[in-house]
């Protein structure tokens, strides 16, 4: 019906316009006419799309607008069929280029059903034009015309194929033999594709099924998997249309449910697709599902990787929603059946995915489905990492989350799997994930049983998925933080891995990550030593990666101060490793050597003590570049910021022997360097000269200088001048024991 509106607006076009019998008249070249005998149908817009002219007919109050683009001539029927459809006023006609079509008049397909539906309630003829239809098919260039669409006076309107398969009375026999033509069509190959996809769109869309069961049988009663696959796959992703019926359904998602699970010999991934994609449009009963659920765990590492991501969307919408306990389920299932480490690209076939997306996507299902599914599913989350010993003893749960796990056994002794590393991760990074949960993820890596060798392979493994680490990098990093937190050395050790690994796998985020990691430096002691070893192993292991953050890393330089002693130490340890291994930071080198005077120089004590260890780390590493053209240079400058510390206060010179110390025995074995042998010879003979005597004859006259105290063998004497400090001849003492037995001097103490 037209509306009021449209109403008004014909009134005015009518009213303003040139009268239409004027118009008729005047300019018969406009093709206007007067008709007040054309049926309401013809007020129709179903055909404007292919509108290149017009008929108005003007009825009293409004104006008509009829399409009727169709300039063809009619042809003689070539069947029977043809003749029958004829005596009902629909024609074949042919166009400017002699091709053939189907014309049905003054009518719309919709309305060609309901009169062919009405017709055929005669059971001869019903039986007469069927027949004739089917014999009609027989001919190629039938079954082409009657697949294309028709026209009418209304435009281009569903083709005679397409009316057949939605009058009731025909709709059965219809779709059989369009079934029948699909299957011989799809013998032929590639030549008839194009025709094969045609049929399968006559069935595309339908608004009317009558008899579900028996489009079912047509289907399913042909070996349809040994088609061509891109008729199959099209074919097996149109059943949800064609299928209304709930019992109907239930047996085709039995048949999808085997097809699925057989091995499919052409193009296996884009079959098994096209059944995913239609079970997931049919319905299934709870029972159905779980025994599918089952079949699937026992075969899924077989399936191709590309069928994962939907082949578990799949297993979720299958989720019985009325068990509390069936999401959790699932999940424990996957977990001993979904071997992430384990999946391989498919050789079968073209690859459509990389299997780093395949994984990403895998994991992206879960939280999607989670999010969707509000905090049902978070209990049931919260249910799954219980079971499987996530949660430990004494984290807080919240009432509804107490109820909920009620039920469940306690907490026991269980191995994480690379699966629950990874979902745990990608529940980690939800906005909406409650803090109960997330608690329990962190504490389950913190406090797990595992050493850390075995969790951190787990974690390595995770990080090969870019995809995933890419979506993932913040809880990723919220769980390294949270292991350097921890008391325990070994999660402090895990953290500080996680971020080196880290680092290392993604080039992108570097940046984000090395920033995270060296705020760690400046926290506590064992937080800071755990950072700053795996930060000089990254140094040694791959330098290129951090050469264009030496800025970043220069910015600690201010605050040493919040660092123990040794970790200030394993600081500049790291950055002359860093300076030692790229020769183009030069420039950073030469700004540290400059600032070491500066520091020995300074009138804090502290900035004195700074110096000193940066002395002693530009020499140690020095030593240990056996290969390095500047070594010798190097350690002679170092040798000369000793000196000056040397000649600093007590417990300046404290700190730089028991540090030269240290550097000997780190450096022990590693080849000659002539700068540190001429130091050492000369730093040996002063310390003789100041601390030893020759020893003349002895008289016991105290308890220590009894004879179990004297080395009848020496004939040195220790002495200890007045003002020298004792506490001062220990380390220099342990520093000259240290390079007399080294590789650097030959023991020259007699």
């Amino acid at each position: 019906m037209w509306s009021d509106a449209e109403d008004d607006l014909f009134d005015d076009f009518a009213d303003n316009g040139v009268p239409a019998g004027d118009a008729q008249a005047d300019s018969p070249e406009a093709g206007l006419r007067i008709s007040s005998q054309k049926s309401l149908s013809q007020r129709s817009f179903a055909g404007k799309t292919q509108a290149n002219g017009f008929q108005d007919t003007q009825r009293r109050d409004r104006v008509v607008v009829n399409y009727n683009t169709d300039t063809g001539e009619a042809v003689e029927p070539s069947n029977e069929f043809e003749k029958m459809l004829l005596r009902d006023g629909i024609e074949v006609r042919s166009d400017e280029n002699y091709k053939k079509y189907m014309y049905i008049g003054d009518i719309t397909s919709d309305l060609l059903v309901a009169k062919l539906d009405k017709a055929m309630n005669v059971r001869r003829y019903k039986d007469d034009l069927l027949n004739a239809f089917e014999e009609a098919l027989q001919q190629r260039s039938n079954l082409v015309i009657y697949l294309e669409a028709s026209h009418s006076s209304c435009g281009v309107q569903e083709s005679i194929f397409r009316v057949l398969i939605l009058c009731r009375l025909s709709q059965a026999k219809a779709f059989d033999l369009l079934m029948n033509q699909l299957e011989s069509l799809q013998k032929e190959g590639q030549s008839s594709l194009n025709l094969s996809h045609l049929c399968i769109a006559q069935i595309r869309f339908i608004n009317r099924i009558y008899d579900s069961h028996a489009l079912f049988c047509s289907v399913f009663e042909r070996e349809i998997e040994l088609w061509m696959p891109e008729v199959r796959n099209a074919l097996i992703s149109s059943i949800p249309e064609i299928l209304t019926d709930i019992n109907v359904q239930l047996e085709a998602v039995q048949e999808l449910h085997s097809l699925l699970l057989r091995d499919v010999k052409t193009d296996p991934v884009g079959c098994k697709l096209a059944v995913i994609s239609a079970l997931s449009l049919l319905n299934s009963d709870a029972e159905a599902a779980k025994k599918f659920q089952a079949r699937v765990m026992q075969s899924l590492n077989s399936f191709d990787v590309e069928l994962l991501p939907p082949l578990i969307e799949l297993l979720l919408r299958r989720v019985d929603g009325s068990s509390k306990n069936a999401f959790a389920d699932l999940l424990s299932q996957l977990s001993a059946s979904l071997r992430i480490d384990s999946l391989r690209p498919s050789r079968r076939g073209k690859v459509r995915h990389t299997l780093d997306d395949i994984v990403g996507e895998i994991f992206e299902k879960f939280t999607q489905f989670v999010v969707l599914g509000g905090d049902s599913r978070w209990k049931e989350i919260h249910r799954f990492l219980r079971s499987v010993g996530a949660v430990e003893k004494g984290t807080g749960i919240d009432t509804a989350s107490q109820e909920s796990v009620s039920t469940q056994p306690p907490d026991s002794p269980h191995t994480l799997r690379l699966f629950e590393v990874m979902l745990s991760i990608a529940l980690l990074s939800l906005r909406t994930c409650p803090l109960n949960v997330s608690t329990a993820i962190k504490q389950r890596f913190v406090q797990s049983q595992e050493n850390i060798e075995s969790l951190g392979r787990l974690f390595s493994d995770a990080l090969k998925s870019k995809v995933f680490c890419d979506r993932n990098i913040t809880p990723i990093i919220s769980v390294a933080q949270q292991c350097l937190w921890s008391a325990k050395p070994d999660a402090q050790k895990f953290g500080a891995k996680l971020y080196k690994e880290l680092f290392l796998a993604m080039p992108k985020r570097r940046e984000t990550v090395l920033k995270m990691m060296l705020s760690h430096i400046v926290q506590s002691e064992t937080e800071s030593e755990a950072v700053l070893t795996e930060f000089t192993a990254l140094i040694n292991e791959d330098p290129d990666s951090v050469e264009p953050f030496v800025e970043l890393i220069s910015e600690y330089f201010f605050n040493l101060d919040r660092m123990t002693t040794d970790n200030v130490k394993r600081f500049f340890r790291a950055i002359f490793c860093l300076y030692g291994s790229k020769p183009l930071l030069a420039s950073h080198k030469n700004n540290l050597n400059a600032m070491i005077p500066l520091l020995l120089h300074s009138a804090d004590n502290v900035q004195q003590i700074f110096g000193v260890l940066a002395a002693l780390m530009k020499m140690e590493t020095a030593l240990n570049l056996e290969e390095s053209s500047s070594r010798e240079a190097d350690v002679q400058s170092s040798l000369q910021f000793l000196d000056e510390a040397r000649a600093s206060h007590s417990f300046v010179r404290t700190t730089c022997y028991s540090g030269l110390a240290e550097v000997l025995r780190c450096c022990f074995g590693c080849s000659k360097c002539i700068a540190m042998h001429e130091w050492l010879t000369v730093f040996i003979e002063e310390f003789r000269s100041d601390f030893f005597t020759e020893k003349y004859e002895y008289e016991a006259s105290s308890e220590l200088e009894s004879e179990r105290y004297v080395n009848n063998d020496s004939k040195l004497w220790l002495k200890c001048s007045d003002g020298q400090s004792l506490g001062e001849a220990v380390p220099l003492l342990e520093a000259v024991m240290v390079s007399s037995n080294g590789c650097f001097f030959i023991n020259c103490i007699s």
